[in-house]
């Protein structure tokens, strides 16, 4: 997730029937239950995340909570939470961030994907024009 001054790590949410996660679930190494309810409250924190008491600490918990049981191989801890922290959605002027908030930087699935996209290409050409503007 870009914006002009500094890029962002997306915030990685894989969905808990996605292959991946199905074959983790089939050889018995993930409880689906337990993933599906974690990959649940990830998202209903996230949403939340733009509401006065929204509580930094439980939702990167739950968040680094799930990155682990889906598979992942770094602590994402320092990247999400400075993402959490300065929340670069609320302040971006593009059209897909005005609409969507939050959920252009959540990593997730195709459609998702597709508008963070979309959003780095409004990034890149407001800097091109501004370059432009400068030559």
């Amino acid at each position: 997730y870009w914006t002009k001054n500094q890029a962002y790590t997306a915030i990685r949410i894989p969905q808990s029937d996605g292959n991946r996660l199905r074959n983790l679930i089939k050889s018995g190494k993930v409880d689906q239950n337990k993933l599906r309810k974690l990959e649940l409250q990830c998202l209903s924190r996230l949403t939340q995340s733009d509401e006065k008491g929204f509580d930094l600490e439980e939702t990167l918990k739950l968040l680094l909570e799930y990155d682990q049981l889906s598979g992942g191989q770094h602590s994402m801890e320092v990247q999400y939470r400075k993402v959490l922290e300065d929340k670069p959605w609320l302040k971006c002027p593009c059209p897909i961030c005005k609409k969507i908030g939050i959920q252009t930087i959540i990593f997730r699935g195709s459609e998702r994907n597709k508008r963070r996209g979309f959003h780095n290409l409004y990034i890149s050409y407001q800097m091109l024009q501004e370059g432009l503007r400068k030559v």
